[in-house]
């Protein structure tokens, strides 16, 4: 099995935010298995801070690089499979970002690392608390 952050969980731990609970950043940190950052966090990152809502020290695809490194994840990039299986999701969560990591973490039978309350109410295995 393996890890997928989502956005917010990859942005929180790349801050070293305190609001992230000490069981997340841990079993992120000592997993055992693969911890992944997809692409689409790459997007939606890149999209926030053009649109002004996020501050970056530097462009989005080097912040990226910069999280996968030293947080030892594994980059994800965007397939056929889980593109389509996206379009099979009902309509819970009105983020298409955040829709797009469910159907990744669904199409690899990975765990979401989220603190979105709507992301678990589909049927995705989730760990944050």
């Amino acid at each position: 099995m393996s890890l997928l952050l989502d956005t917010s969980a990859l942005l929180m731990l790349a801050c070293n935010d305190p609001r992230v609970p000490l069981r997340a950043r841990e079993t992120v940190r000592t997993y055992p298995g693969d911890v992944y950052a997809s692409v689409v966090s790459l997007w939606e990152i890149g999209l926030k801070a053009s649109l002004g809502k996020l501050d970056l020290p530097t462009n989005a695809e080097r912040f990226f690089v910069t999280c996968v490194k030293e947080m030892e994840l594994r980059a994800l990039d965007l397939d056929l499979r889980a593109a389509a299986r996206s379009e099979t999701l009902p309509l819970l969560h009105r983020d298409p970002f955040d829709r797009m990591l469910v159907a990744q973490a669904l199409s690899l039978g990975a765990v979401m690392v989220t603190n979105d309350a709507e992301i678990a109410r589909y049927p995705v295995r989730t760990a944050w608390s």
